[in-house]
């Protein structure tokens, strides 16, 4: 007699739960955070799995954007933590609120164990606690001081950050030196690497950034930032050889009438630098004038630039020259935004390099009551023997005169030309500079002003923005360009589709539809 087999009730059975294919396992390192970088990882989803954690750690810290003083402490202990980050981070960007303020210490001798941090990692720190400390997404930046979650009970020789930004594992150093000292007791029980211990000033900064050995972009907010990284002794170390792009910007409330005539001159000292951008600085040019001590001066063909950038500024002085000459062949972008300008502007344009692509200027304001201001002409500027490989350029204020226009289109490499705000527009000098022969533009934008007028007894109509034609470009004008630009093969962007209504609503534009 053959025993039949047990079948179990389907409510008690058990079925072994099959776990999903783990794919992003499988993946190559380089790959992974690749895909990381592209889906934008946040700090919420760096806690994938156990083995793609050091991935998702390196991507979040290949950007690494810190907008207080509080995070540019916990950065720092991060760092200290697991060091072997340091040379992931590619952009590093400082500042906006707390600025750091210099210490009493003279500049030059504030670390002299400057190349103290090493591989080994003594301190014990929580993996989610300094890998969230640099994220600018997390608005909630934990800054718990609790002994448990910072790891204070660690024993041995422990790692110490002295109170003026100096990265130090020399402990004896520290005990007789340091104003902390006192804190330590023995070195059994010396305080790990803490952040509420240290001090967020400039030192601490350049001690950061002589960590970040492979960072390629900067971005600093504040004047003391920028101070702390325009540090002749300090560039001349060579730790920011590798430093591609900077971009400084000030910010309200940290003007202290201190000319800025060096900027330029110091970031000469870094080989590698290729693109410069200059945000908020009012009337201060970064660079000297024919006044100012000729050492801290520009040398004509001196600076291998590959794009240069001035943007809401309020005034371009005479010093622009001394950059314009200094600028050597292999130059491509210039892009300028400010109220206004001196009246040799123009003509100092004649000083940049032949090898220029792209012209970005824009002067005075958008709203429709401008009154243009005092701005030199540029009607002799673009010239095909000036600009021989200018494939783009962008002109906002009164900057050109209508019967200019049409010359335009001699420019022998123009891909693309943007007419904006204020740029006099006439119908027959459009309609001539879309007839040149061979025609070699492949786009043109023309914005229309669309102000709405407000008063003070109504400052926010209901009434919705209507386009504001010149006098010599009305709308009759402009659908005869339309239809000559169509002919022509060239594509109208800018405000204008919208003017005419004909444009998509899908494509973004704002539309002047009743």
């Amino acid at each position: 007699m053959v025993e039949g087999r047990k079948i179990a009730p389907l409510g008690s059975a058990r079925s072994r739960r099959r776990s999903r294919p783990r794919y992003l396992d499988k993946l190559p390192p380089e790959v992974l955070i690749q895909i990381f970088d592209d889906a934008e990882l946040t700090l919420d989803q760096v806690v994938l799995s156990r083995r793609l954690l050091p991935l998702a750690l390196e991507t979040l810290y290949r950007n690494v954007q810190l907008y207080s003083s509080a995070q540019l402490v916990l950065f720092a202990a991060s760092i200290r933590a697991q060091p072997h980050l340091a040379t992931v981070v590619k952009v590093f960007g400082s500042g906006r609120d707390g600025p750091v303020a210099d210490s009493d210490e003279d500049p030059d001798e504030e670390s002299d164990d400057e190349d103290s941090v090493d591989s080994e990692g003594n301190c014990e720190t929580r993996e989610e606690e300094t890998s969230s400390c640099h994220s600018a997404e997390d608005d909630g930046v934990s800054e718990n001081t609790d002994d448990e979650e910072r790891g204070a009970s660690t024993a041995g020789h422990v790692a110490l950050l002295c109170g003026m930004g100096e990265l130090s594992l020399n402990e004896g150093e520290y005990r007789t030196s340091s104003p902390l000292c006192a804190l330590a007791d023995s070195a059994a029980t010396a305080a790990p690497y803490e952040p509420e211990r240290l001090q967020a000033d400039a030192a601490l900064l350049r001690d950061l950034l002589r960590r970040l050995t492979l960072v390629e972009a900067l971005l600093l907010f504040g004047r003391p930032r920028l101070r702390a990284l325009l540090d002749s002794p300090f560039l001349r170390e060579g730790r920011l050889d590798r430093v591609k792009t900077i971009t400084l910007s000030h910010v309200a409330g940290d003007w202290d009438g201190l000319g800025d005539e060096e900027t330029c001159h110091l970031l000469q000292l870094l080989p590698s630098l290729e693109h410069v951008v200059f945000f908020h600085n009012g009337f201060l040019m970064p660079f000297a004038s024919d006044k100012e001590d000729p050492r801290s001066r520009l040398e004509p063909h001196s600076w291998a630039l590959t794009s240069f950038h001035l943007s809401d500024w309020t005034y371009i002085g005479p010093e622009i020259k001394h950059l314009f000459a200094a600028l050597k062949p292999g130059f491509v972008a210039l892009e300028i935004q400010a109220l206004g300008c001196h009246n040799g502007f123009a003509r100092h344009m004649t000083l940049l390099p032949g090898t220029v692509e792209v012209v970005d200027l824009k002067f005075g304001i958008r709203c429709w009551t401008y009154d243009g201001g005092p701005l030199p002409s540029f009607d002799t500027v673009f010239t095909p023997a000036q600009f021989p490989s200018l494939t783009h350029l962008r002109l906002g204020g009164p900057l050109l005169s209508p019967s200019a226009i049409p010359s335009l289109g001699d420019l022998p490499s123009l891909r693309g030309l943007v007419l904006e705000h204020h740029v006099p527009l006439s119908g027959q000098a459009l309609l001539d500079l879309l007839a040149k022969q061979p025609l070699r533009i492949e786009f043109v934008g023309l914005q229309i002003c669309a102000c709405v007028v407000t008063t003070d007894d109504d400052p926010n109509p209901r009434a919705k923005p209507r386009p504001r034609w010149h006098a010599e470009f009305g709308k009759a004008e402009a659908r005869e360009v339309w239809r000559a630009a169509k002919r022509a093969g060239v594509r109208i962007c800018g405000s204008l589709p919208c003017a005419l209504k004909k444009c998509d609503r899908a494509d973004g534009h704002l539309c002047w539809r009743a």
